[in-house]
């Protein structure tokens, strides 16, 4: 399933930009385009210039397609981000991430 805001609010060439990052900077591009301001890294990986460049360059705002999930772990519910975009043609990027304690993110690219 494709979160529909997604499309709607990247456009065809938008998509064919972000498509061209390693999925570590799209990430970091969907969290920092979703409102997550305090994102300057995910598992070690930091914005490249190229990366800012696009952001900059992009009139685009994820933050509806951002969606919040609740998973077990431990036995414990866990509150996590979770956003889906179709970067180009059947290309589908799944994200799902948390923020821990220290400030940090956990990140799995599903």
């Amino acid at each position: 399933m494709v979160i529909s805001a997604v499309n709607g609010l990247l456009k065809s060439d938008e998509r064919k930009s972000l498509a061209k990052l390693s999925p570590a900077q799209q990430l970091l591009f969907v969290l920092a385009k979703a409102g997550f301001s305090n994102v300057i890294s995910v598992s070690g990986y930091t914005l490249s210039d190229e990366t800012k460049k696009l952001m900059d360059s992009l009139d685009v705002d994820l933050s509806k397609a951002v969606k919040i999930v609740y998973r077990y772990e431990n036995d414990v519910k866990e509150k996590w981000h979770y956003v889906e975009l179709n970067l180009s043609g059947n290309m589908i990027a799944r994200f799902g991430f948390r923020q821990l304690e220290d400030g940090s993110w956990i990140v799995q690219l599903l």
